[in-house]
């Protein structure tokens, strides 16, 4: 049988790290992603998704991927 591609992941389309407070800071945007499609910006703080707290980015990762791409 024919093997069919992976279905495309969720992506945000940024870069993230740690600050010296440590809480998610934006360092990256990719002009052309989803988040600068809604206005995200480096420096801007990611607390949550979906109103439940992300406070990794290992965090941020499992979160995303609850979602399908184009999920608002």
């Amino acid at each position: 049988a024919p093997v069919k591609p992976a279905p495309p992941a969720p992506w945000l389309g940024v870069r993230v790290g740690t600050n010296a407070a440590g809480a998610l800071a934006v360092d990256f945007v990719s002009p052309d992603g989803p988040s600068a499609a809604v206005g995200l910006a480096v420096g801007d703080i990611i607390t949550a998704i979906d109103g439940v707290a992300v406070t990794s980015v290992d965090a941020l990762k499992a979160a995303i991927a609850t979602h399908a791409p184009a999920d608002v």
